[in-house]
């Protein structure tokens, strides 16, 4: 059985409090922006169900589902320990025969097995509002990957940044 070790609290000497704290997080909008806009293109497909999946998974380090919580607004009071992981549940109500529409969706976040809140959305966060925030963040990740790095989120990454 392998054992993580145990979660450290945020202190002002680690190299990744700086990420995790600082109000103006555009390190952490540079390095996810792209990946955030992939999972909330996925996600617009299961809502519209022209979804081939039904689940997908992706993998990164602990500083990257840092980085991620951090510009999705999850409110985070330790570092993110070694193993953890995210998961972003696209939930419908059940119901009998016929689609669902995407204004019956809502999404759960869950770190770590808990779920979890993010800024401006409860735990059971309907997807159009999800959707909202989660486009704004893009939009901002846009702005910063276009100003330091001259690209846009929809071109293939350039080496040179």
């Amino acid at each position: 059985m392998i054992r993580r070790p145990p979660r450290s609290p945020l202190s002002s000497s680690s190299a990744a409090s700086d990420v995790y704290k600082r109000q103006e997080h555009s390190l952490a909008l540079i390095q996810m922006g792209r990946f955030l806009n992939l999972v909330t293109s996925n996600m617009q497909h299961a809502a519209n169900q022209t979804d081939k999946y039904k689940m997908r998974v992706f993998m990164g380090h602990e500083f990257t589902i840092g980085s991620l919580l951090v510009i999705m607004g999850a409110p985070l009071r330790a570092c993110v320990p070694w193993g953890a992981h995210i998961q972003l549940q696209m939930l419908q109500p059940v119901q009998r025969g016929g689609p669902h529409s995407p204004d019956q969706l809502v999404v759960r976040v869950l770190f770590d097995g808990r779920a979890i809140s993010l800024q401006g959305c409860p735990e059971l966060c309907p997807w159009l509002k999800f959707e909202q925030l989660m486009g704004q963040v893009v939009r901002n990740a846009t702005g910063y990957i276009s100003t330091y790095c001259n690209q846009s989120l929809i071109t293939p990454p350039q080496p040179k940044c």
